[in-house]
């Protein structure tokens, strides 16, 4: 599932690696460019049905309602942030929020993101982003998170 926006979508993508195996990304993206206009998602829908098979109208339809759903104000969205699932519960996740968030409070920028797994919210708060609202979108509750800067960012 994250592999096409990784590869495919424009942004900016912080990649953890283990010698030169990529254990962990993070991509992130400025708005207004963060979200796939309904002409951006039938352009991009052939490489979505090549690299998500089966899911990507199902991928297609939710960002289509994430994009009426998104912030219309300037911020930095988090869109995916994934580590290898052998990797994971090593801090792979934290040191790329970590870095993210020190990039964000160092150029005074809001970021934004969307999690539809409860036990994220936590790990997000931990680095400062708030519930900002919740939804279901394609029969999966979401929880929207905000983050403003912080003048002095603490690990």
């Amino acid at each position: 599932m994250f592999e096409f926006p990784l590869k495919h979508l424009p942004g900016n993508v912080l990649v953890a690696k283990q010698g030169n195996r990529v254990v962990g990304a993070i991509r992130f993206v400025k708005w207004p460019h963060c979200q796939l206009s309904q002409l951006q998602t039938l352009r991009y829908l052939p490489i979505m049905l090549v690299s998500m098979r089966s899911t990507a109208l199902h991928h297609a339809r939710q960002g289509l309602i994430w994009y009426r759903l998104d912030p219309k104000q300037p911020h930095w969205h988090i869109d995916p942030i994934a580590v290898l699932p052998e990797m994971q519960r090593q801090g792979i996740g934290s040191q790329l929020m970590s870095r993210f968030c020190k990039q964000m409070d160092e150029d005074g920028e809001k970021a934004y993101l969307e999690t539809d797994k409860q036990e994220y919210v936590r790990f997000y708060e931990h680095f400062g982003f708030e519930v900002t609202g919740e939804a279901d979108v394609g029969g999966r509750h979401f929880w929207f998170m905000w983050r403003q800067p912080r003048r002095k960012f603490v690990d």
